[in-house]
């Protein structure tokens, strides 16, 4: 065995009591310990970024494109067919100080919005971005996987900078994962079967991927969401034995969740993010190896059946798998937000340290939501999901006290104390999560009681000063 084999940590999957029944995973265990998979030294190393300016304003006409300012619009004003590639593509503008009055970073607001257009064909994109390559551009293009459209299985990956030293563990193991899930031996897959499609950032502060199945395809969200639910749950229950370390939960600390709505966005291959007026290369989405040589497999939205392999249905899954089927279970009994967000409620949050009792009666909406964000836990201030739905939360606060100035600015600087404790706290992403969340449903005071009736145990709540109802009409007193 090589020196940086014998260095790397023995490493053996479990993926919860009853993922033993596959024949797989069982193999894998028996017959080499992971370490001599997972024990290649990263490729993954920095290369040179830089940042490149960009003008603010939308521009109708970019890279030989027209653009529009809303997905309505391009199919309103464009002929859209099956064949179609929908694009995405960001750029920034300037706010009116008025918009803003309850930033603390200086007034005014450069804010971000997206703007629309399409390919007649993923060949036809593709051979767009070899084109700025070849010119030394940088170019921002988003795929548009809308809800009726094809995709195949993918996934975003984020976590701390130190992920990126075993970017080639967490792909393999995360491929295993998949294959386990999927239950590719009973249905005669090929041992590398699926194989990812890695696209790879070198942000030097975070790790940062996109990890494509071509082979596992869906016909559009719906069938999609038949897997998803259970597949993330799963990945949660994942787990790498480290030799020395014990148990860690490493999918379960990159896998991004909120990647999955009906219309999604996803930064296709070689392409950037902007912020802040630049283009920033070290965000680069670069391919590591197309499969079977088609360049095409870096996109989620490309489809090509003679690609596909046979998927069974769930309920097949969850019979080889009783702990899907418990899974499937109790999402059944659960609301949208515990089905959507089970990191939200992990276990890793609960304490027995925190408070008995919280007095909400009597309390106004504003003086509620100052009581349980000051109650929530400074750990979910750096939780991705967390954030993400308390980012929600203060949206919703944000359009009740609409127009009350005074009201909006205890509610921005209540966010930001609880979103502060981050060490990377940035006042102006906060900003435009927050605003950008008031584009879709988005949860209330109700919200954040559950949050903390999970992570107090035991925790008693009074919404109401009274514990009964005065009837309307009171009976006369005898006399």
């Amino acid at each position: 065995m090589s020196s940086s084999k014998k260095q790397s940590a023995e490493l053996h999957v479990t993926l919860a009591e009853s993922i033993d029944c596959d024949r797989t995973f069982r193999r894998y265990s028996d017959m080499a310990l992971l370490s001599r998979l997972l024990a290649t030294p990263s490729r993954l190393g920095l290369r040179h970024a830089v940042t490149v300016p960009v003008r603010r304003g939308f521009r109708k006409y970019e890279h030989n494109l027209e653009w529009h300012r809303s997905l309505p619009q391009l199919f309103e004003q464009t002929t859209v067919s099956e064949d179609s590639v929908l694009v995405a593509s960001p750029y920034e503008y300037e706010a009116d100080e008025r918009e803003t009055p309850f930033l603390r970073e200086g007034r005014g607001f450069v804010g971000q919005a997206m703007k629309y257009s399409m390919f007649h064909s993923h060949e036809e994109l593709w051979e767009e971005i070899q084109n700025h390559r070849h010119r030394g551009q940088v170019q921002l293009f988003n795929e548009v996987l809308e809800e009726g459209r094809p995709r195949c299985l993918y996934f975003d990956l984020d976590g701390d900078a130190a992920y990126n030293l075993s970017h080639e563990t967490i792909v393999k193991l995360l491929h295993l994962f998949v294959r386990v899930f999927f239950h590719g031996d009973a249905l005669g897959w090929n041992i590398e079967e699926p194989e990812p499609v890695v696209l790879t950032s070198c942000r030097p502060d975070k790790y940062s991927c996109h990890v494509l199945f071509p082979q596992i395809q869906f016909a559009n969200f719906a069938h999609q969401n038949q897997y998803l639910p259970a597949l993330l749950r799963l990945a949660q229950e994942a787990t790498v034995e480290l030799e020395g370390q014990g148990s860690q939960h490493i999918l379960k600390h990159v896998l991004d969740g909120a990647v999955y709505k009906k219309l999604q966005l996803l930064r296709g291959p070689w392409a950037c993010k902007l912020k802040g007026g630049h283009i920033d290369t070290a965000t680069r989405m670069e391919p590591e190896e197309p499969y079977w040589g088609d360049d095409l497999t870096c996109f989620a939205s490309y489809v090509q059946p003679d690609y596909a392999l046979e998927l069974p249905c769930m309920n097949e899954i969850a019979e080889r798998n009783p702990l899907v089927g418990r899974i499937l279970q109790d999402s059944a009994h659960s609301s949208f937000l515990r089905r959507e967000d089970n990191s939200i409620f992990s276990p890793d949050f609960q304490t027995q340290l925190g408070p008995k009792f919280l007095d909400l009666a009597g309390l106004t909406q504003l003086e509620r939501y100052e009581t349980c964000m000051e109650l929530l836990q400074p750990e979910r201030a750096c939780d991705w999901w967390s954030w993400f739905r308390v980012s929600g939360v203060t949206s919703t606060m944000l359009d009740k006290y609409h127009d009350n100035d005074a009201a909006r600015q205890r509610i921005w600087d209540t966010h930001c104390r609880w979103s502060g404790q981050y060490p990377h706290f940035c006042e102006q992403e906060n900003f435009e999560v927050v605003m950008k969340a008031q584009e879709r449903r988005t949860p209330g005071i109700k919200f954040l009681v559950e949050v903390l009736e999970h992570d107090y145990p035991g925790l008693e709540v009074r919404q109401e000063a009274w514990p009964f109802r005065i009837p309307h009409k009171t009976s006369r007193m005898a006399v």
